[in-house]
């Protein structure tokens, strides 16, 4: 039963961590954001929105290749997740690796074709 408390445990830190991360980010603190969401990625390394939101805040911070890989795991991780995709391809456009960024938004408009 240990076990599961363990893990029951670093769920809801990681949440936590998510929580300020999210708080942070969305006061533009987008250096304090990365902090808490790598703890929440590390804490619970099973949950997507780590790793996307940890990937939005690298990405709005202009560190374009560690939002990629944090943006790769959350597709890993959900690959059928539309805002995932959507992301992974405007981190690929500003890394400049333009036929990584256009297959990714294709993706993206196929798991949403009805998104404007």
């Amino acid at each position: 039963m240990g076990l599961f408390n363990n893990f029951d445990d670093n769920k809801q830190k990681a949440d936590d961590f998510r929580q300020k991360g999210r708080e942070a980010y969305n006061s533009g603190n987008y250096k304090e954001a990365i902090e808490f969401f790598e703890e929440a990625c590390e804490l619970n390394p099973s949950d997507y929105l780590n790793f996307h939101w940890c990937g939005c805040a690298y990405y709005e911070n202009g560190d374009f290749e560690d939002a990629i890989d944090k943006f790769e795991t959350a597709c890993e991780l959900k690959p059928d997740d539309e805002a995932n995709n959507f992301w992974l391809g405007r981190a690929y456009y500003e890394n400049d690796d333009f036929e990584e960024a256009v297959e990714k938004l294709e993706r993206a408009c196929e798991l949403k074709p009805d998104d404007e």
